[in-house]
């Protein structure tokens, strides 16, 4: 049977027919209402079809002519009639082009809740050894100075997560945010958390399933397809939290890959008493060092987002003694804790240039919540304005 004969193809042709009547008729509208010039039009489809190509009719196979499918855009005084675009896009540009048409851009949160990095060995706070070398050379990144409200990571990550201190049980904010509607991620390669009542989450043995690469073992695999679900979302807001394990002792020099052994020699015992604090130091120094290239390149990939409004977040849950006053490691009580288990970093980046900061010269971890309830623009009896870092 020759293809043109096919009662098949003459129906499917009447279809694409009777779609070109139609978008005719809406087009007239438009045009007798005076509303052509500032309506945007677009056609385009699920996927393409098969007539008979390769022996198939329908779809589902994974051939040109089933992946294939129109792409037409009116947007009178922007696109020329009759022009034609040659580059290649996807399902998952249509969200954010047609956000971006319509001045809408997708606010994204993303937080980065660190483990064990004391405020004192990042060189972005004046620390004398270029542990931040990345993030140092980037434009809209604030460090401000802030103290942890315990030193022990359950209730670090906790207050974290909290609008105030306070003995009693509050809905903790990726929580509240996914209850509100907001596209909420929650990745980890730790542990401690208070109950997380998300969709997606997804711990390290489950990201280890995904991502199979030399970096699988250590904290950079919570990026792993970490852009390509953002761009999947479908959602004009969204929060996403990544718990790492970078900085936790006693083994700091299993905690990154050999190229980031910088700062040398290193220790490399679980009994820490047996290295000197040199050894010690130079072993923590280059978990910070990791840090610092997994923050930047949480930052690139979020820069690489067109019409996506975004911010990164970094705090941690607590500090970290390093042989101080004989001390090791963390969880004294806050009473007698020394400086170095409850002083942590509080860094800030943004992606617009217009959102504005104040100057916020001590923070509290506390302020995480009200400053995401801020930037994503979400209403709550709890919020309170003093508390967020924006503007």
């Amino acid at each position: 049977m020759k293809r043109e004969e096919n009662g098949d193809i003459k129906d499917y042709l009447a279809c694409v027919k009777s779609v070109d009547d139609n978008i005719g008729r809406v087009l007239d509208y438009l045009k007798e209402n005076n509303l052509e010039e500032n309506t945007i039009i677009v056609v385009t489809s699920d996927q393409g079809f098969y007539l008979g190509d390769h022996g198939f009719f329908d779809k589902r196979f994974i051939y040109e002519e089933s992946l294939r499918m129109p792409f037409m855009v009116k947007y009178p005084g922007k696109i020329k009639a009759g022009s034609d675009n040659e580059d290649i896009i996807t399902n998952i540009d249509f969200a954010p082009t047609l956000l971006e048409l319509a001045g809408i851009s997708t606010t994204q949160k993303m937080h980065v809740i660190g483990e064990s990095a004391r405020r004192a060995n990042f060189s972005l706070y004046g620390y004398h050894k270029k542990t931040n070398p990345l993030l140092s050379k980037l434009n809209n990144l604030y460090a401000y100075p802030a103290n942890s409200s315990a030193t022990y990571t359950t209730a670090g990550v906790k207050s974290i997560l909290d609008h105030k201190k306070s003995r009693n049980f509050y809905e903790i904010l990726p929580n509240y945010l996914y209850r509100n509607g907001i596209d909420v991620i929650w990745r980890t390669t730790n542990w401690g958390e208070p109950n997380i009542n998300i969709k997606n989450y997804i711990n390290k043995q489950d990201l280890g399933k995904i991502c199979l690469n030399k970096s699988s073992g250590y904290d950079e695999i919570l990026l792993c397809g970490l852009k390509e679900r953002i761009q999947n979302s479908g959602s004009n807001k969204m929060f996403i939290v990544l718990h790492t394990s970078t900085s936790h002792g006693p083994t700091y020099s299993k905690k990154y890959p050999k190229q980031f052994n910088q700062f040398l020699p290193i220790c490399e015992s679980v009994e820490l008493s047996k290295c000197t604090q040199e050894e010690l130091i130079n072993a923590y120094d280059n978990t910070i060092l990791y840090t610092d290239y997994i923050l930047s390149e949480v930052i690139k990939d979020l820069s690489q987002l067109k019409g996506y409004n975004s911010t990164m977040l970094f705090v941690s849950d607590h500090g970290e003694s390093l042989g101080e006053k004989n001390l090791y490691m963390h969880g004294f009580p806050m009473s007698i804790a020394p400086k170095e288990q409850f002083e942590i970093p509080f860094i800030v980046w943004t992606s617009n240039d217009s959102v504005i900061l104040k100057e916020n010269k001590s923070l509290s971890q506390y302020h995480v919540f009200h400053s995401v309830l801020d930037f994503l623009a979400i209403e709550s009896p709890v919020y309170d304005a003093t508390m967020s870092i924006f503007k």
